[in-house]
């Protein structure tokens, strides 16, 4: 699931790389600049986020980088002459210049280097995207403790651990920062970068459905479906919304508010509409079968202006098609079928409405 994503993103970021960078730009002078699948990398120190600040960095030759703030955590740095001197609790290191590297702004240095410098040990988990960082006994104990925690989980889920992602209940990102096995579910922690923590809940055979992954969240904010032009299907969608069924719709912005979507359009009319309607684990497919992403108009012209309009009305009338009824009432709740010489008979029912097709078109309806 999580590796599936980011090769997704690896893939948009290699495209965009060439489409946006002329020629003479794609030289570069370290690892992070040359790299086109610059994957972030979440980092704990003794047990504890410590990257949601500063941002760690995968790049293309295997290597993590940190970012050298990162040093600021665990004791001090300070810039001297053509480098820095570091100071922890366990050793005290100058780091020259050219054991660095600039990339968006912020300097790094590798892994490896980091855990040299500091004095501490660490481990890297490249299977979750995540590297821990320790400086004594006691923090070894609690990077164990979420290591234990993770590996409790169902491998399916366990990729889940360090991501980043959209809390819909914190209403901001955060990473999952720890991990349990309760019974059928496979509880959660999401802290944000001001500290905030919520609980959340993984469950089997559903997923999640309180957060999705910040790739999804960002993809679905700002490029799924700005600008694109959908038609309202109203046997989906909540009865309170205020669209009538088939209307045309331009969508202006999309965002995630208090476990709702957030939806800014503009009707056929020109006037511009809001409302809310319910979010999923994957924002990006909110808008499955609330409507249709093409006018069915043109999937069937030569319907009658008269069949348009009590489809648009909801509303049924005999001699109706399959697919008429389809457009105008939805799905049914379920269907028989029966055939004889004299010709093929089908129920559809639809709550306590029987509608009876004969030949494939209504032949009467009735409510019992």
């Amino acid at each position: 699931m999580k590796s599936l994503r980011k090769l997704t993103c690896i893939f948009i970021s290699f495209s965009l790389l060439f489409v946006l960078l002329p020629p003479h730009m794609l030289a570069a002078s370290n690892p992070l600049a040359e790299s086109y699948r610059d994957i972030e990398y979440t980092i704990f120190i003794d047990g504890k986020l410590a990257s949601f600040n500063d941002q760690a960095y995968l790049a293309d030759n295997g290597t993590v980088y940190i970012p050298i703030k990162m040093f600021k955590q665990i004791g001090s740095l300070i810039a001297v002459g053509n480098g820095f001197e570091v100071k922890t609790k366990l050793n005290k290191e100058q780091v020259s210049k050219k054991d660095t590297i600039l990339y968006k702004g912020i300097t790094y240095i590798s892994f490896e280097k980091f855990l040299k410098v500091s004095g501490y040990s660490g481990r890297n988990e490249d299977n979750l995207m995540v590297a821990f960082i320790w400086g004594d006994e006691d923090g070894a104990t609690r990077t164990k403790k979420l290591m234990n925690g993770v590996l409790s989980v169902p491998k399916a889920y366990r990729s889940v651990f360090g991501s980043k992602v959209y809390s819909y209940a914190l209403d901001q990102p955060g990473w999952i920062v720890s991990m349990t096995q309760l019974y059928q579910l496979t509880e959660v922690t999401i802290q944000s970068a001001n500290g905030k923590t919520v609980t959340e809940y993984i469950y089997k055979d559903i997923g999640f459905s309180n957060f999705c992954y910040y790739f999804d969240y960002e993809y679905f904010i700002h490029i799924a479906f700005k600008g694109g032009e959908y038609w309202a299907n109203k046997n989906n969608l909540p009865s309170s919304n205020p669209l009538y069924h088939l209307e045309k719709i331009k969508i202006l912005s999309v965002d995630i508010k208090k476990n709702n979507v957030i939806v800014k359009a503009k009707r056929a009319s020109g006037k511009s509409i809001t409302f809310k309607l319910p979010v999923t684990d994957d924002p990006n497919e909110f808008i499955n079968g609330l409507f249709y992403d093409s006018d069915p108009k043109k999937d069937y012209p030569g319907w009658s202006s008269n069949v348009w309009k009590l489809i648009s009305q909801q509303k049924i009338k005999l001699g109706m098609t399959f697919n008429q009824v389809l457009l105008s009432w939805g799905s049914p709740n379920s269907t028989s079928n029966s055939t004889s010489s004299l010709g093929s008979i089908d129920i559809w029912v639809y709550g306590n409405t029987y509608v009876t097709f004969y030949n494939g078109q209504i032949y009467s309806w009735s409510d019992y």
